[in-house]
C-alpha cells in the first residue's frame, strides 16, 4: 500500500518516539524505511464446546532496515494513540 508523505513522516516520528528507531536486530545499522502498512490475521480462541477461533485484524506499519532488509510490523493503533486498544 503506498503510503504518502504526511503519513510516512507521522509514522516516522511515531516510531522515533517509541524508541522504535534503534539498531537492527540482523546487522546493527541505524538507517531504517518505511514499506508499507498491512493487516496481521489474528486467531484467537473464544472457548466453548466446539472450539471455535475468532479472526482480529491488527493494522501494522511494516519497517525495513536500509542495509540488510529486515522486516519488522509495529501495531499502528499503540504508535498512533496511545490510549487505545492493540487490537
Amino acid at each position: 500500500m503506498y503510503i504518502d508523505k504526511p503519513r510516512n513522516d507521522e509514522l516516522i516520528k511515531a516510531l522515533e518516539s517509541k524508541g522504535a528507531a534503534n539498531s537492527c536486530s540482523r546487522c546493527g545499522r541505524t538507517r531504517f524505511e518505511i514499506v508499507g502498512e498491512s493487516q496481521v490475521e489474528v486467531v484467537q480462541y473464544t472457548g466453548g464446546l466446539l472450539g471455535s477461533h475468532m479472526m482480529q485484524p491488527v493494522a501494522t506499519v511494516i519497517v525495513a532496515c536500509s542495509h540488510c532488509g529486515n522486516l519488522s510490523h509495529h501495531a499502528v493503533g499503540i504508535l498512533t494513540d496511545p490510549k487505545r486498544a492493540w487490537l
